[in-house]
């Protein structure tokens, strides 16, 4: 008998050492901090679809802020080009980024647009992630794609792999989130600029968006901590 409870508070006190290592794998791996920018596609979507993708970079970054006070976020918003909705700063303010997500322009539903990914992710590169973008030296540094548009063009002209290239010179991880039925047309092509196979989030619908940000921060805080 005295064997058995030893025994058992040996396998306990293993058991509670496994569960405390895992409670605390995720906040350690987000600690060190990271610079992150958010490439939002902005084309040919409809104004609740937009507000659905808003909130959920938005509530992506509101739970990566809860397990590291070093990040720094910056915002790219794009069609047929890109612009800097928001750079990196010296000091981090949440509430500036929310403010910004917030007042994005809003896509015209009477307007037809196309979608150039590679544009977006040529210009975080050179701009965001560039001399003038205030990119900090000696952080973890992630770009995150969101794109939702069947109407993506030049993938044949100008293949996102190539695209992707300068980014991935800097050492800049990139993570990608495809949602709806139009993007599983260029899965491969998406795929094809991530470094590994679980860097990227296909969701079939933006109304199913709000289910994987736990995922992307996730995935955000493991590519920190490589």
């Amino acid at each position: 008998m005295k064997c058995f409870q030893v025994i058992s508070a040996i396998f306990c006190t293993f058991w509670c050492y496994l569960i405390h290592q895992n409670v605390q794998a995720v906040p350690g791996q987000c600690s060190d901090g990271a610079d992150i920018a958010f490439m939002i596609d902005n084309a040919d979507i409809s104004l609740f679809k937009n507000h659905l993708e808003k909130e959920f970079v938005k509530n992506t970054m509101t739970k990566l802020v809860t397990k590291s006070s070093q990040l720094n976020a910056a915002i790219v918003l794009y069609n047929d080009e890109a612009t800097a909705e928001l750079n990196f700063t010296q000091n981090f303010d949440m509430n500036r980024f929310l403010h910004v997500m917030e007042n994005l322009n809003n896509p015209d539903p009477c307007t037809a647009s196309l979608t150039r990914i590679d544009q977006a992710l040529q210009f975080t590169s050179d701009h965001v992630f560039g001399t003038d973008g205030g990119s900090r030296l000696g952080v973890p540094k992630i770009a995150v794609l969101l794109t939702h548009s069947a109407w993506s063009i030049g993938l044949k002209e100008f293949p996102l792999r190539n695209a992707s290239q300068s980014l991935k010179q800097k050492g800049i991880r990139l993570l990608v989130v495809g949602t709806g039925p139009g993007v599983e047309a260029y899965k491969q092509e998406l795929q094809d600029i991530t470094e590994t196979n679980d860097d990227l989030i296909m969701v079939k619908a933006s109304s199913s968006l709000f289910l994987f940000e736990s995922e992307l921060v996730d995935k955000i805080c493991s590519a920190i901590g490589k």
